[in-house]
C-alpha cells in the first residue's frame, strides 16, 4: 500500500459485447491509478495471445504491461509478491468461474479494490458465469454497448465462424457486435 493513502473498497466490473470499450475503460482506470502513485497488478488470461501475451492491448492498439496467468488463484501470490494496492483483470470471462468466485471475495475481505473487464454473454447468448461472479462481488457493474452492423445499439457478440469450444480467442476476424435482432437471426439454436 502507498504510505499515508487510505483506500476505500470500490470495485468495478465492465461488461458487454466485443468491441464495446471494456478494455479501454480498464486501461483508462489503470492510467489514472498509476498517475496517483497506486501500485497496480494488471493480469490477463494466459490463453489470450491475440496481440501480445505480456500486454493488455485495446482494439485501438493502446497497451499496458501485464502478468499473464493461467489460474486466478495466482493473483493472490502476485499481489503479495508485488505489494500491489489494486488488482485489475482483463478478460475475466476467460477464467474459471469457480476460481473467480473464490479469489475476488478474498480481495474484498482484505480491502483490496479490483477492476475487471470481460464479455458478459457468450456468443450463443448464455451468461458468462466468470463475469457474473465478478459482477456479483463488485460494488459497481457497468454494462457497455457497441454499434451493430445495422447501426443499432449492440448488446451481443456474434461469432462469424463455427468453433468446437466456447473459448475461441479472436478479434474482428471471428466476432462482431450485434443488436439482439441481428444477433438472433444469425445464431443457430
Amino acid at each position: 500500500m502507498v504510505p499515508g493513502k487510505e483506500y476505500k473498497v470500490n470495485s468495478v466490473v465492465y461488461g458487454g459485447p466485443m468491441f464495446s470499450g471494456k478494455t479501454t475503460a480498464l486501461v483508462r482506470r489503470y492510467d489514472l491509478l498509476i498517475r496517483e502513485g497506486t501500485r497496480v497488478l494488471l493480469v490477463k488470461p494466459l490463453l489470450d495471445t491475440r496481440y501480445d501475451s505480456h500486454r493488455v492491448i485495446t482494439h485501438d492498439g493502446v497497451s499496458r504491461p501485464c502478468a499473464p496467468i493461467a489460474d486466478p488463484r495466482e493473483i493472490l501470490r502476485l499481489l503479495r509478491d508485488l505489494d500491489a494496492d489494486v488488482v485489475m483483470i482483463d478478460e475475466v470471462s476467460l477464467f474459471d468461474a469457480e476460481s473467480i468466485a473464490k479469489v475476488l471475495p478474498s480481495l474484498r475481505y482484505n480491502r483490496v479494490p479490483f477492476f475487471a473487464s470481460g464479455f458478459d454473454l457468450w456468443h450463443d447468448g448464455r451468461i458468462n458465469l466468470a463475469w457474473a461472479a465478478a459482477a456479483g462481488i463488485a460494488d459497481t457493474t457497468l454494462r457497455m454497448v457497441s454499434r451493430c452492423v445495422c447501426g443499432q445499439t449492440a448488446t451481443h457478440t456474434f461469432r462469424k465462424m463455427p468453433a468446437e469450444e466456447d473459448v475461441d480467442v479472436g478479434g474482428d476476424e471471428k466476432y462482431e457486435p450485434r443488436c439482439y435482432d441481428c444477433w438472433s437471426k444469425g445464431v443457430k439454436r
